[in-house]
């Protein structure tokens, strides 16, 4: 019966072909990078298809994007599904997880390392960073 559960179609964000390059990295397209303001260290939630003789082999799992939006398929899955580098999959994102959203402002600390940023400090900038983190380790003692 049309309305049913069952019958719903869902469609993830966003579906693409790409080739599977070595060490099962595998690009995340400029333009979905770009609609859903993807960036550096951001996680996508992917599932990934591949055409096979038994049929469509199916996997999910959490990427974290890389320069210039690489992302690995983990080695367990990639041996599972008997993906291998010059093969084409179907990437389907599923989700976009952005770490502020999970870290608030310490995601900004990670990014920075992420992209290999840092500061010189004066001695006022040290004394107001170790006194932020004096505060937070009390509150979290308690």
């Amino acid at each position: 019966m049309a309305g049913e559960p069952s019958d719903r179609i869902i469609e993830p964000l966003a579906k693409y072909p790409t080739k599977v390059m070595v060490q099962g990295r595998i690009t995340l397209i400029s333009t979905i990078r770009e609609y859903y303001h993807i960036d550096l260290g951001d996680f996508i939630e992917v599932i990934i298809r591949k055409p096979s003789e038994e049929g469509l082999l199916r996997g999910h799992f959490l990427a974290r994007v890389y320069d210039k939006g690489y992302m690995t398929i983990p080695k367990g899955l990639r041996d599972e599904l008997r993906i291998q580098k010059g093969d084409f999959v179907e990437v389907l994102i599923i989700d976009i997880i952005k770490p502020e959203e999970l870290l608030g402002e310490k995601a900004k600390l990670l990014r920075g390392v992420i992209k290999g940023k840092y500061e010189v400090l004066t001695p006022e900038q040290e004394l107001m960073l170790l006194s932020h983190s004096a505060i937070h380790s009390r509150s979290f003692l308690k």
